[in-house]
């Protein structure tokens, strides 16, 4: 019998670690670009997102979706630089799973 078998059998938890969200990223800029720096361990596969709004209580709206890097460039600030910008990541359902907290909100400049 296997391991997992052995496991359901006794009636006792699985092996492996439930998943937990993301730790949220941070949102800097850095010679012009705005940048998403995550906070975790490897979550390739995963997923960065954008939001913009023009007020800083919303509402938000989805601005980017990108596969998912360590540190991720979403461009130009400028482009961004008259709406509250924050951003988060989606866990691969490996490392992580579900949504981070947002980062940190840049204010319009």
């Amino acid at each position: 019998m296997g391991k997992w078998n052995t496991y359901r059998r006794r009636g006792t938890p699985s092996a492996i670690p439930a998943l937990g969200p993301p730790p949220a990223p941070t949102l800097d800029v850095d010679a012009g670009n705005m940048r998403q720096l995550a906070a975790g361990t490897d979550d390739t596969a995963g997923r960065c997102k954008l939001q913009t709004a023009s007020e800083p209580d919303g509402p938000w709206i989805p601005t980017g979706d990108a596969a998912w890097d360590s540190i991720y460039v979403w461009g130009e600030y400028a482009d961004y630089a008259t709406l509250y910008v924050r951003c988060y990541e989606v866990g691969n359902a490996v490392a992580y799973a579900g949504n981070s907290p947002y980062s940190n909100v840049l204010e319009p400049s």
